[in-house]
This record gives C-alpha cells, sequence and structure tokens, in this order.
C-alpha cells in the first residue's frame, strides 16, 4: 500500500506560513483548543499560494464528527483542515448527517481508518463547497473506507490505502442505493467490497458521478507543478 503521508501535505501548503513563524505539526498540537477539540485551534495564512487555513483539531473518534459539524457550521471562506491531535492513530467516525454549503472547503486529515455512518451531501448547486478527506495507514491500521448500509450519500473527495467496503455493518444484502459525487480513490492493492444489491430495474446500487470542481478549488493542494528543464542550442 501506499502511505499518504499528511505531515508532507501540511509541509506543503503550509510552507511560508505567516503565523506562528515556521509552521510544524507539533506548534499545531500546542496550540490552545488543540488537545480539547473544541472550536477553531488556529488560522494560518499561506503566502506563497495565497490562501488562508483554519484547523479544527479532533482528540478521537467521537470528537471528529462534533469538530467537523462546527467546523462547517462556521462560514469561513478559508480552507477548513480537520486534524488529528498529536498525530495519534484516530479511526473516526461520521456519525450525523452532513451538508457541505456553498463556499466552504473542507480537507480532513485521518491517521487511520475512517466509518462512515451517516450522509455526507454537497448539493450540486454548491458549486464551491467541497469535502476532501485523506486517511493515512499508520503500523496496525489500513487506512479503509468504511461506509455503513444505511448510508445513501457519499459526496466529496476521498483517498485511502486501504479497502473500501459499503456494507460495513454486514446486513446480509442492503437494498439501499449509495451515490456519490465526487471520487474515490483507493491507493493500495486490497480489493474492495461493494456489498449493495437493489431490485432489478430500479438502477445501479453504487453510482459515482465525477465533480471536475476539485481540480479547481484544491489546485493549490491536490496537485504539485510539474518542471521540465531542456537545454537548448544555440540561436
Amino acid at each position: 500500500t501506499v502511505n499518504i503521508n499528511y505531515r508532507y501535505f501540511l509541509a506543503t501548503i503550509l510552507k511560508n506560513a505567516q503565523t506562528n513563524g515556521t509552521l510544524t505539526t507539533a506548534t499545531i498540537d500546542a496550540t490552545p483548543g488543540c488537545s480539547t477539540g473544541t472550536g477553531k485551534a488556529l488560522t494560518t495564512t499561506n503566502t506563497t499560494i495565497g490562501k488562508s487555513f483554519d484547523f479544527y483539531c479532533y482528540t478521537s473518534a467521537s470528537n471528529f464528527d462534533s469538530q467537523f459539524q462546527t467546523a462547517i457550521g462556521s462560514a469561513s471562506t478559508n480552507t477548513l483542515i480537520l486534524y488529528p491531535y498529536q498525530q495519534g492513530t484516530i479511526s473516526p467516525t461520521i456519525s450525523s448527517t452532513k451538508t457541505i454549503p456553498n463556499n466552504v472547503n473542507i480537507v480532513a486529515l485521518i491517521n487511520g481508518s475512517l466509518t462512515v455512518n451517516a450522509n455526507v451531501s454537497i448539493p450540486v448547486a454548491n458549486t464551491n463547497g467541497s469535502a476532501v478527506f485523506i486517511l493515512n495507514n499508520p503500523p496496525g491500521n489500513n487506512g479503509d473506507l468504511l461506509v455503513n448500509s444505511a448510508v445513501s450519500q457519499l459526496d466529496g473527495f476521498y483517498i485511502f490505502p486501504g479497502i473500501f467496503n459499503d456494507n460495513s455493518d454486514n446486513m446480509g444484502s442492503p437494498n439501499t442505493a449509495l451515490a456519490g459525487n465526487g471520487s474515490l480513490i483507493g491507493t493500495g492493492t486490497i480489493p474492495w467490497t461493494l456489498g449493495r444489491t437493489v431490485p432489478a430495474g430500479t438502477g445501479p446500487a453504487e453510482e459515482w458521478t465525477y465533480q471536475p470542481k476539485y481540480l479547481t478549488i484544491f489546485n493549490n493542494i491536490l496537485s504539485t507543478a510539474k518542471y521540465t528543464w531542456q537545454e537548448l542550442p544555440p540561436q
């Protein structure tokens, strides 16, 4: 499997940050509010790409859900980073329905697996609303994306090194169709489990609609510039 090192991700987006001098993962952990997992921990600006980021630290699997809700309710136009306190292995759970408003952009950094027990929705009309989930696989954890059989909507951009299982609660043959607007990107070699079934003639059991908006909204976060050097002959 491919280890998705979110420390490198942080170093990339936060280089030349104005706040807190050279921002490091240790600096984020030491920020008041990070250890308690309540509200926004800090705001910082990357002068290279001209973007600002609000950090919301979570301290446990259940705390992730409440911090997620706090972040999307902030109505901030900054990119919102959900960040695991002290970078420990935390496999969070989305336990209540999440609807991402327009102009709210979430990046969730997860050092472990993610369990989704409720719908994650980004209305198609919200062309500037988005959510990206980047999972890591620390020792003893595959970094799986586990979706409860009752979930019918899974919008967003998910990058994970482990398995995808949309019947994680093993409910036999669940007949709830699962749809998503975004992408599922598995970086590992573990087979996925597509466990949904629907009556014949009612449509696909799993259906995803690609959203090109992620190429522009997160251009400076999810991509790295490519440079080509070539020596030209004298003119």
